[in-house]
């Protein structure tokens, strides 16, 4: 047998498209994120945006996406972008920090917070809910 096939060297992440038409999509967070990591893995691509873009990008993607978007966030901690689209009403907004009865109904959920143990208390949340979830400090 011949050995001209890729070594499996462990540790990747599988980029995966998702249909979220109509789907409800919750971005916890809607200012700045100071902890990204430099070395965060190549399916987290924001470890590429700079601080303010984490949550407006994140925002972005899933209205391009066709998503009901809610963002839970105080109003007093939004960036420009994620204000403007709140105030356009392009996302539906929660004006207070995340409580947990937030999931309810939540297909997806997004985090963009500088809080790595509310990040980290969301995740095991939505992983006892079954709902998906992507958190920008990726806790362990």
């Amino acid at each position: 047998m011949t050995k001209d096939f890729p070594e499996i060297e462990g540790g990747g992440s599988l980029i995966l498209a998702w249909q979220i038409r109509n789907k409800r999509v919750l971005v916890v967070g809607g200012g700045e994120v100071s902890h990204l990591r430099a070395s965060a893995p190549p399916c987290n691509f924001i470890g590429k945006l700079t601080e303010t873009q984490v949550a407006a990008g994140r925002i972005l993607n899933v209205l391009n996406a066709d998503a009901k978007v809610t963002v839970v966030s105080p109003r007093d901690g939004l960036n420009d972008e994620v204000a403007y689209r709140v105030e356009m009403g392009q996302v539906d907004f929660v004006d207070r920090k995340f409580q947990p009865s937030d999931l309810d109904g939540a297909d997806m959920v997004l985090t963009a917070v500088d809080d790595p143990e509310a990040s980290t208390q969301i995740w095991k949340l939505c992983k006892d809910r079954k709902i998906a979830a992507n958190i920008a400090d990726v806790p362990p």
